[in-house]
Parts: C-alpha cells; sequence; structure tokens
C-alpha cells in the first residue's frame, strides 16, 4: 500500500490522504476493476 501512496502522490505532485486511496482501491478491487486484492493491503494490477 504505502508503494501505492507513493507513487500517487509523486504522479500528481503533491499529497494525498491515505484514507482517499485505500477507498478507491476497496471500491475499484471488483471484478470489473483494474485492480486485484491479493491480501490485507496488498493489492496488484490485472
Amino acid at each position: 500500500m504505502s508503494d501505492i501512496h507513493e507513487g500517487v502522490e509523486t504522479r500528481l505532485g503533491g499529497a494525498v490522504a491515505a484514507s482517499s486511496i485505500r477507498s478507491y482501491l476497496r471500491l475499484n478491487s471488483n471484478a470489473d476493476g483494474q485492480f486485484a486484492k491479493v491480501g490485507h493491503g496488498v493489492y496488484a494490477l490485472r
């Protein structure tokens, strides 16, 4: 999760709340989403 958080902040050029990233991942790690949840706090690109 911290790698994703750092990458998002770098890409956007500013601070992003960790809760926003967790929420996005939770909402987009379903069968149609671009992320797969592979463990507690661990996500992978599909």
